[in-house]
């Protein structure tokens, strides 16, 4: 059996239930890695 696993870490992305908005977890954490990219990008500080 095989299942993929997403860990969504404190901070990484707002807390929303699962059909709360479109998508699902991979769906929010590819959103969170986009954001922090863009924010490294321009320099900003990020969290680590």
């Amino acid at each position: 059996m095989s299942q993929k696993t997403f860990v969504i870490g404190v901070g990484m992305t707002k807390f929303d239930k699962p059909g709360s908005k479109e998508g699902d977890y991979s769906d929010w954490a590819y959103e969170a890695c986009i954001a922090r990219r863009r924010r490294e990008a321009r320099g900003e500080t990020v969290k680590r």
